[in-house]
Order: structure tokens, then sequence, then C-alpha cells
């Protein structure tokens, strides 16, 4: 049973920001490389097996850098690093928002890339 549970939280999800967001965000929070590897996959919903594998690193190695990643934040848990990313992301668009046309556009091309 829960290993049915955990391949079902085992998914990707949407991305949360793009690519060059989430190197503002991370230097924002003062995550090195791989923390903000680490913290895209878990945004993601990935469990520590999929980080291990999307990474190419040994479980341990993930459960090292998911405890430095959530001493840096001040969380406890994966939520709590979602929380601190969308927090960042909140804070960022608040400082550079998008203009209309730019929200559109990321808007439908998210809305093109998934598949439900």
């Amino acid at each position: 049973m829960r290993d049915d549970l955990v391949c079902a939280f085992d998914r990707d999800l949407p991305e949360l920001l793009s690519d060059s967001q989430w190197i503002t965000v991370a230097q924002r929070l003062g995550l090195t490389r791989r923390e903000r590897d680490v913290a895209k996959l878990i945004c993601r919903g990935k469990t520590k097996d999929g980080i291990s594998g999307a990474l190419g690193i040994s479980p341990n190695t993930v459960r090292m850098h998911c405890r430095n990643l959530f001493d840096k934040l001040g969380v406890h848990d994966r939520v709590g690093v979602v929380v601190r990313v969308v927090s960042a992301r909140c804070r960022m668009c608040q400082e550079y928002p998008l203009t209309a046309d730019e929200d559109r556009t990321r808007l439908s091309s998210k809305m093109s890339q998934d598949p439900h």
C-alpha cells in the first residue's frame, strides 16, 4: 500500500518556475546549484528515490542535500520547501511583474504542454 502511495506521488508535476526564475530564486534563498536542483525536483513532486535517479546520486546524498536545504530555508519538510520557493517567487513577481502579454504567452505555452 505505501509503495503504491509513494509511486502515485512520484510523478512529474508542472514546472513551478522557468529556469531563469529558478536561478534568481535560488540566489535569493542562498542555495547552491545542487540544492536548487533538489528543490526543483521536490517542487515537481519527486520522492527521494526519484530525485536520486534524476540527479544520478545516491539516496543518502539526496537526504544530505534535503537536510541542508531544510536548514538553510528554516523549514522541516518538503512542503516547507515548496512554500518558501513559492513565497520567493511571489516576492519576485511583485518586484518584477510580467506584462499582460508576457503573462498570456507563458499561460498559453503551459496549457499547450499540459496533456490533461
